[in-house]
């Protein structure tokens, strides 16, 4: 996952999204972050995520989106923060934001941890999608 630069960002929030479940992080460089979970679309995660960052900075020109299924983490300390998203456990997600954390800051621990889900498709809306004999 990149990090994206604040014109993609501009960009990426005018285009509707694909996706039926989403997660964003944004964050500025002194730390400070919003994110958002299980949200319909990449457009509307990343937008949620932008205005909890905003209400603490001017400053959240950084950010990372996710439409994947996974685990997902937030790590925070002295002068440090991390991220991981759409991770395959837990463990990996927790150790990944972690050590993001710990290369600006001291003194990390886990904030969040949440599961990114896809909806289940209900069996009646299937059949009706399937195509007629």
């Amino acid at each position: 996952m990149q990090i994206l630069k604040p014109m993609v960002l501009a960009a990426l929030i005018s285009v509707p999204g694909a996706a039926s479940a989403a997660s964003a992080v944004v964050f500025a460089d002194d730390g400070t972050y919003g994110f958002s979970t299980n949200a319909h679309s990449l457009t509307q995660a990343l937008q949620v995520a932008m205005g909890y960052c905003a209400v603490r900075s001017s400053d959240c020109s950084r950010s990372d989106i996710t439409s994947k299924q996974g685990y997902s983490a937030i790590a925070v300390g002295t002068e440090g923060f991390g991220y991981a998203l759409a991770e395959s456990s837990p463990e990996a997600a927790r150790a990944k934001a972690e050590s993001m954390c710990k290369k600006r800051g001291k003194d990390c621990v886990l904030a969040t941890l949440w599961r990114e889900e896809l909806p289940v498709v209900q069996q009646e809306e299937a059949a009706s999608s399937a195509p007629s004999p």
